[in-house]
C-alpha cells in the first residue's frame, strides 16, 4: 500500500487529492531517510503529480524542486502547500456561506465540457459545478481560500458524475445520457445494447460532496497548525511545465536525492483519465490535445519529440551535450532489440496498433533523456 494511493486516503494532508497513480507519504519518509535527507538539502520529484514528495520534504525543512504539466498538480501543490497560511475563521464563514447558496430556479449556467466529458453529470450537478464557480470568482474571499475551494470542487467531481476513473479512459454508467443514447442508436440498427454498468450505487449530489471536502480539509488545516510542525522555510520550488524541457537549464552536483513515480509505457492517457478535472480547470479540447502530445510518450497517439529536443538544447547552447545522450541511447543493445522486435512483430500482424512503436521508441528515449539529465544534477552518492 506504500507504493500506491491507499496509505494517502487518511493521511492528513495528502487525502485533499484523490491521485490514484500516486504514493503514500510513508514511503517518502522511508526514502528520506534512507538516503540521509538533512533541513536545508534538495529532493527532486521530476513528475510532481499531487506533490507528495515535495509536501513530506516541506513538513520535514528539506528544499524540493518538481515540474508537472497537468493544471491539477499546480492547484494541488498550491493549495497543500499553503497549509500553514489558511485562516480557519475564513474558511469556517466559507463553509457556512457555501451552505446558503442556492442555484436560482431559473439558471442557465452549465459547466464546460468537451466531447469525451459531454453529459458527465446529473443536470443539478452540472448547473451547481458552474454556479459555484462563478460565485467563487465574484466572492471577495482571499486567494488562499479560493483556491482551497477550487482543490475541493476537482476532488468531488468524480464522485459527482456519471463516469470513474478506469484503466487509460473514462468509464461510464448506464444511466448516463451518454450511454442511454448510444444503446438507442444500437437499437435502431439492430446491434447489441451496451451491458448495464454502475460505477457508483448513488451519484452524489454535488453540493453536499464539496461542503464534506471542504469540512475535511478545514478538520486538517486545525490538526496541522496546532501541531508545531511549521517548516515553512523549507523550498518548494514547482514549475509547472514538461521536465524535458526545464532539467537541462539546473546547475550540476546539487540535488541529494530523486523520489518519483514516472508514467509508465502502458498506453495510459492522463488527459483523457483526468478530463473532467481539466475540462473544469478551463482546458478546451485543443488544449487537452495539445496537453496530450506534451505528456511523457505513454499512448500510441503520442509524435517523436527528438527534433524539438534537439533545438531546444541548441538553443540552451547544449548540443554536444544532446548528440552524446541520444548516441548513447541509440547504441543501448536490448533497446535495439526491443525496437526490432517490435517491427518484427509489426510485420507479423501482431501489433493491435502500429503506433505502439513509436510509443516505445519515444517513452525509452524521452526517460533516457531525463535520467541522464538527473544523473548530472545529482551530487555524488546520490540516490
Amino acid at each position: 500500500q506504500s507504493v500506491s494511493y491507499q496509505l494517502n486516503k487518511k493521511e492528513v494532508l495528502h487525502s485533499w487529492l484523490k491521485y490514484k497513480e500516486g504514493f503514500s507519504a510513508d514511503l517518502v519518509n522511508m526514502l528520506l531517510d534512507e538516503m540521509g535527507a538533512k533541513p536545508g538539502d534538495w529532493v527532486m520529484d521530476p513528475f510532481v503529480g499531487s506533490g507528495t514528495t515535495a509536501l513530506v520534504c516541506q513538513m520535514r525543512g528539506i528544499n524540493s524542486i518538481g515540474y508537472d504539466i497537468m493544471p491539477v498538480s499546480a492547484v494541488s501543490i498550491k493549495t497543500k502547500a499553503a497549509i500553514h497560511r489558511y485562516d480557519t475563521n475564513e474558511i469556517k464563514a466559507l463553509i457556512r456561506d457555501v451552505e446558503a447558496l442556492s442555484v436560482p430556479l431559473n439558471y442557465s449556467g452549465c459547466t464546460p465540457y468537451i466531447r469525451i466529458t459531454q453529459d458527465a453529470y446529473p443536470e443539478k450537478n452540472e448547473k451547481f459545478l458552474h454556479y459555484i464557480a462563478v460565485w467563487r470568482d465574484e466572492s471577495e474571499y482571499s486567494e488562499n481560500a479560493k483556491d482551497l475551494l477550487t482543490l475541493c470542487i476537482i476532488n468531488s467531481l468524480e464522485r459527482c458524475s456519471y463516469t470513474s476513473k478506469v484503466g487509460q479512459y473514462l468509464g461510464w454508467d448506464c444511466r448516463s445520457k451518454k450511454v442511454i443514447n448510444a444503446n438507442r442508436l444500437r437499437a435502431e440498427k439492430g446491434q447489441k445494447l451496451l451491458p448495464p454498468k454502475y460505477v457508483r450505487d448513488v451519484i452524489l449530489d454535488s453540493k453536499e460532496t464539496i461542503l464534506e471536502e471542504l469540512r475535511h480539509v478545514l478538520m486538517d488545516i486545525e490538526i496541522i497548525q496546532n501541531s508545531g510542525n511549521d517548516n515553512q522555510n523549507a523550498a518548494i520550488e514547482f514549475m509547472p511545465a514538461s521536465v524535458l524541457y526545464k532539467l537541462p537549464e539546473l546547475e550540476e552536483n546539487f540535488l541529494t536525492g530523486v523520489i518519483t513515480s514516472p508514467p509508465y509505457c502502458n498506453r495510459y492517457d492522463y488527459t483523457r483519465t483526468y478530463a473532467l478535472e481539466l475540462v473544469y480547470l478551463g482546458l478546451g479540447e485543443q488544449e487537452v490535445k495539445d496537453m496530450r502530445q506534451s505528456l511523457l510518450s505513454c499512448t500510441v497517439e503520442s509524435h517523436s519529440k527528438i527534433n524539438e529536443l534537439k533545438i531546444y538544447y541548441e538553443n540552451i547552447g547544449q548540443r554536444a551535450r544532446f548528440d552524446y545522450i541520444y548516441s548513447r541511447i541509440k547504441e543501448n543493445a536490448a533497446f535495439k532489440e526491443i525496437l526490432s522486435a517490435l517491427e518484427e512483430r509489426k510485420k507479423n500482424g501482431d501489433l493491435n496498433n502500429n503506433g505502439i512503436i513509436r510509443m516505445v521508441e519515444g517513452y525509452f528515449t524521452e526517460l533516457a533523456f531525463i535520467y541522464a539529465e538527473i544523473y548530472r544534477v545529482c551530487k555524488p552518492g546520490a540516490m
